[in-house]
């Protein structure tokens, strides 16, 4: 049985955005959607760092960036996006995974479905001041 753990990721946490370059390793290769609940349109491109360990750069329409996976580790995803073989736009309210302890989360904008194809998914969000993990199935 996986255990849950709770990791959150915070604007000043985050790797430095050269430290990674644009792979697209699975397509769509950018989704656009409001991340952070602004009412403005964001960027979320598959990225790989020195290391070629696979991630996701989220832009803001602000200018700021954060890192999840690239080698910036996030919950049940890890530091490596390299499980990853499919991944969505997700509007609207989160689902009550069928492996999480407690109740669903509210996003403040547009999240990401990180996918394994038949196997694990999780929820990437933005709770108002960081991306959190939020586990749908192992």
């Amino acid at each position: 049985m996986r255990m849950f753990v709770l990791h959150t990721f915070l604007l000043s946490s985050m790797a430095i955005a050269s430290d990674v370059h644009r792979t697209c390793y699975i397509k769509p290769c950018e989704i656009k959607g409001d991340f952070d609940g602004d009412n403005r349109l964001d960027t979320a491109v598959l990225v790989s760092d020195e290391q070629v360990k696979r991630g996701i750069k989220i832009s803001f329409a602000n200018k700021k960036s954060v890192i999840l996976g690239a080698g910036e580790p996030i919950g049940n995803g890890g530091n490596n996006f390299d499980w990853m073989d499919r991944w969505t736009l997700h509007k609207g309210k989160i689902k009550q995974g069928s492996t999480e302890p407690k109740g669903p989360p509210t996003p403040k904008g547009d999240s990401l479905l990180l996918e394994k194809m038949n196997s694990a998914s999780g929820i990437v969000y933005w709770n108002g001041s960081e991306f959190e993990w939020f586990q749908q199935g192992d």
